[in-house]
């Protein structure tokens, strides 16, 4: 068993000058360069110095222009909350602008050789975030910068938003010049907004696809502000006294988002001590609940007309739904594209398409922004049990890797004496409804008062950033086990295993890892492909995680050592949980979720996609169903694939082909390399072609 230990090595630009990267990249072997640490934080540091410098240059052409641009988050952030500025890291300039001065901005921008990222043409009311609307400069350091509408999850008008956050601004020179930010109260304001924006469902930011078409890799984070938005809100509750969040709470209100800005500040726990003394909502917002049910394009637009506010505003925006942009028109149907007539035949079939679609969309919409309903029966009768707690809390997690041997994991801690964990994981953590409540309800499932230790199961923990500070929070820093496996045979097992759940075409795995290599993999359509290869990178994940646990906490299994020395592992691993490392167990000896990497067997268990409906977002996921005869007949499947195809097809892993192996082998090349680091644990198969 390895555990991260020694010093931790610095990889982002957080505590050393550019000066210093620059001596300390002389001094690097080849071999510590190609890691990705040192050119990394050299290329944050000449990212932070590219934005500060565009920044400035933009803040003195909008002078000039009559433009006044309100900068929000970055910079801003930086300066208000970091003793040392350097340690908040950006990727973009997010500017304020006043409505009547949008044109003269993007007129502005075109001048310093910015390029919009918005299809031409199209009206915002067409776009998916119409608060917004981005641009970007090329060049060996990308520039990208967002012209703000209005801020995420605000349904007042624009022109109310800009007079309110603009009250009492100040000042910050950046590059030399200075530039307006928003007061302590505006500024806490959008802190909760963020934090509820990329604390409330995981997901990839549209807007950044541009940025790995230029090139700049995957040894840079795109989500940024993702990655900081809840030490941003941890170091705005530390500094900001109660009258400025009172005052941040009463123009959330006015400007109708307060249940986000609640949400927000209650994702963490100094933040629900300020929201309980603030009386602000408890609960998860309708918006947020939507967004986690991957909604129709329909229930969306729904969502939106219901919080646009003011009636003109509603009929602008139901007018640019029925009679879009012709440029709108052009992208989006390709009866449109015929010519004049076919134009006008699709101008006149949208009113009917989206009248055919709305029965079914206000159905979704429903069921997503309903609010969920307390759990009875069973799972009731226990919690309200003599036991006055109800149970106990976990205090371990396995938390990941998906496709890792963490089943095996599971059933070995499970059979321990001294453990209590369910048979089922638990993702409760991950759940986009998620409240403090939710993990308090779990008391009832750990009961056992002879057990030393508690935990549960979810492998696909590891990959989802919102669940590390959730967990700390939530259970009071829980011990967290992780077993990791070889990336590129997990890529492997869990694109076959998307395959046969549906969620991932059936495809040639050659094939499908030169598409993936090779394509965007942003936007809410390509998570399911995202996570077969992102989840792969180890390090960056655990970083994540020391983040908010500190190392004694965090336990790392190979997947090569449990199956090379799976009794002296176990040992291990009980003991750094403080169980009785004595205990033999048997249950390693079982061969568990055996991959399949037959085409037929797949295609055969994608026949039980065909016994149940689509779900709400139209797309089918296999489970048991509940009619009888659809049930009949997803059995009949489950036996055949178990008693008859599996004994005529034991077709192992496929052997990747020579050019697709060097490119997922040195797609990971970095990651592995800093992992190695943080373990201290030699990792050279994971880099050498497998055969």
């Amino acid at each position: 068993m390895a555990r991260p230990g020694g010093e931790q090595a610095d990889t982002s630009v957080v505590e050393r000058s550019l000066g210093a990267y620059a001596d300390e990249g002389r001094g690097a072997t080849p071999e510590q360069t190609c890691d990705g640490r040192i050119v990394t934080a050299r290329l944050e540091a000449f990212r932070r110095l590219a934005l500060d410098s565009a920044l400035a240059d933009i803040a003195r052409l909008f002078q000039r222009c009559g433009v006044r641009p309100l900068l929000i988050k970055g910079p801003a952030f930086a300066r208000w909350l970091y003793d040392d500025p350097r340690e908040r890291s950006y990727n973009d300039i997010d500017l304020l602008l006043a409505p009547n001065e949008f044109a003269a901005a993007k007129r502005g921008l075109a001048e310093l050789n910015f390029t919009s990222l918005a299809p031409e043409g199209w009206h915002p009311n067409e776009h998916a975030d119409a608060y917004h609307e981005e641009w970007i400069r090329p060049g060996t350091l990308p520039v990208a910068v967002e012209l703000h509408h209005t801020l995420w999850g605000v349904p007042a008008a624009p022109s109310l938003v800009w007079q309110r956050l603009t009250e009492n601004v100040q000042a910050i020179e950046v590059a030399g010049t200075p530039v307006n930010v928003p007061s302590e109260a505006v500024s806490a304001l959008i802190v909760g907004l963020h934090a509820a924006d990329h604390g409330s469902a995981r997901r990839s930011p549209a807007g950044w696809s541009h940025l790995r078409r230029l090139g700049l890799g995957e040894s840079v984070r795109l989500d940024v502000g993702g990655r900081y938005a809840q030490r941003d809100l941890q170091l705005a509750l530390e500094r900001a006294d109660m009258q400025t969040w009172r005052a941040a709470a009463a123009l959330a209100e006015e400007l109708g988002a307060g249940p986000l800005f609640a949400f927000g500040l209650r994702l963490d726990s100094a933040g629900r001590d300020v929201a309980d003394q603030l009386g602000l909502t408890d609960g998860v917002p309708r918006q947020l609940r939507l967004r986690a049910s991957a909604p129709t394009a329909t229930a969306q637009g729904i969502e939106r007309l219901i919080t646009t506010r003011g009636l003109g505003a509603r009929l602008r925006l139901l007018g640019h739904q029925l009679v879009p942009s012709r440029a709108f028109m052009l992208a989006s149907s390709p009866l449109a594209r015929r010519g004049r007539w076919g134009l006008t035949c699709a101008y006149l079939w949208r009113p009917v398409r989206l009248m055919m679609k709305l029965p079914r969309g206000v159905q979704a919409w429903s069921r997503a922004a309903a609010p969920a309903q307390p759990e009875t029966g069973a799972r009731t009768a226990i919690t309200t049990s003599d036991s006055p707690s109800g149970g106990a809390l976990p205090d371990f997690v396995v938390a990941g890797a998906q496709k890792a041997s963490s089943n095996m994991l599971h059933a070995v801690l499970r059979e321990h004496p001294g453990v209590e964990m369910p048979a089922r994981e638990r993702v409760d953590f991950a759940d986009p409804n998620y409240s403090s409540g939710s993990a308090e309800a779990m008391r009832s499932r750990f009961t056992d008062e002879n057990a030393v230790r508690r935990g549960f199961k979810a492998a696909s923990y590891l990959g989802q950033p919102e669940v590390a500070p959730r967990l700390a929070a939530d259970l009071h820093t829980p011990d967290v086990v992780f077993v990791l496996r070889d990336p590129v045979k997990r890529a492997i097992s869990a694109w076959f295993w998307y395959m046969k759940l549906g969620r991932v075409p059936v495809r040639p795995v050659d094939v499908a890892f030169r598409r993936l290599l090779g394509s965007d993999l942003t936007g809410p359509e390509r998570e399911n492909e995202r996570q077969i290869l992102e989840w792969g990178l180890y390090a960056r994940h655990l970083e994540h995680w020391l983040t908010y646990f500190p190392r004694e906490k965090i336990h790392v299994v190979l997947d090569i050592d449990l199956r090379r020395d799976p009794d002296r592992t176990i040992r291990g691993l009980y003991e750094a949980l403080g169980l009785d490392p004595g205990f033999t167990p048997t249950a390693h000896r079982r061969r568990y979720n055996p991959g399949i990497y037959s085409y037929p067997r797949v295609r055969w268990l994608r026949l039980r996609l065909r016994c149940v409906p689509p779900g709400e977002d139209g797309v089918r996921r296999p489970h048991r169903p509940e009619r009888r005869l659809p049930a009949l007949a997803d059995s009949l499947i489950l036996r055949g694939d178990r008693h008859v195809l599996s004994r005529l097809d034991r077709s192992g892993p496929p052997v990747l082909g020579a050019e697709i192996e060097h490119a997922l082998r040195s797609y990971y090349r970095a990651d592995i390399l800093r992992l190695r680091e943080l373990l201290g644990v030699e990792l050279s198969p994971w880099l050498a072609p497998s055969r």
